[in-house]
């Protein structure tokens, strides 16, 4: 999204107005597509290219799931697997949030 906007200033009688223009741009980072691995993308934050950090984290699916195999008496499975959790992704460079892969 750009802005364009002009200022007029008065001048002693006589003279011509003055006219500044002021121009700038705002760059928009699109969010990236997260996966299940590590990507490489630029941070939104820093604008830095990154290869983000993957951490596997317990989420409501993963009780759930747990919740579900107590009735067969696995309860623990869910929190031992990767798949079972989501995936967070964070800036290597500020440790920025970017993202979650379910």
């Amino acid at each position: 999204m750009n802005s364009i906007s002009i200022s007029r200033t008065s001048t002693p009688s006589g003279s011509q107005p003055i006219t500044s223009w002021l121009y700038s741009a705002v760059t928009i980072i699109p969010s990236p597509i997260l996966g299940p691995t590590a990507q490489s993308v630029i941070c939104p934050s820093c604008r830095s290219p990154i290869t983000t950090e993957v951490k596997a984290e317990t989420t409501t699916k993963t009780h759930f799931i747990a919740l579900l195999l107590c009735l067969v008496g696995c309860c623990c499975l869910p929190y031992c697997i990767d798949s079972c959790k989501a995936r967070n992704h964070y800036c290597t460079h500020c440790n920025a949030f970017l993202g979650t892969y379910n």
